[in-house]
């Protein structure tokens, strides 16, 4: 993100390219923080990606428009920690299941 030649090729490929085929063989579990202002992508699109990507959550927030995360660190970092420690729990149950 602070590379801005991978940011602005990032953009220009989200922009040239359809990527939607790729959202389904996503197989790591996925956080997807939206704005509900977000002007730039809006929430319709996040919901889609949500329900192509298995094993997603969509949290969105009141909080600013696209850009929201650069705005309110605290609260991404929080929304984020929160998910992290959450996929931590469920692979180390699932590891004690396969063990017993």
């Amino acid at each position: 993100m602070f590379k801005t030649g991978n940011l602005l090729q990032a953009l220009w490929l989200s922009l040239q390219v359809e990527l939607k085929h790729l959202l389904p063989q996503i197989q790591a579990p996925c956080l997807l923080l939206w704005s509900d202002k977000d002007l730039t992508t809006p929430l319709e699109a996040a919901q889609e990606m949500a329900a192509m990507i298995l094993n997603s959550r969509l949290t969105t927030v009141e909080e600013g428009f696209h850009e929201w995360g650069l705005w309110y660190p605290e609260k991404f970092t929080a929304l984020l920690l929160a998910f992290v420690r959450q996929v931590e729990r469920t692979a180390t149950s699932a590891q004690k299941i396969a063990i017993e």
